[in-house]
């Protein structure tokens, strides 16, 4: 959300619909990588190898 609302402060976009969609469309692909990380990192051991084909299908 705050990523956003600063971008909508600081856009060098003169249309506010263009910055709106921009904004939007990047802050969703951010938070889709972040999330992608997340569930990245939970698939991991404790080492940070892979988990087994066993485990990550009973998650």
């Amino acid at each position: 959300g705050a990523l956003f609302l600063l971008w909508l402060a600081l856009s060098p976009l003169e249309d506010p619909i263009l910055a709106v969609e921009a904004g939007y469309c990047s802050v969703t692909a951010v938070l889709a990588l972040a999330l992608w990380r997340i569930e990245l990192g939970g698939r991991r051991g404790a080492t940070g190898a892979p988990a087994p084909a066993s485990a990550a299908a009973a998650a």
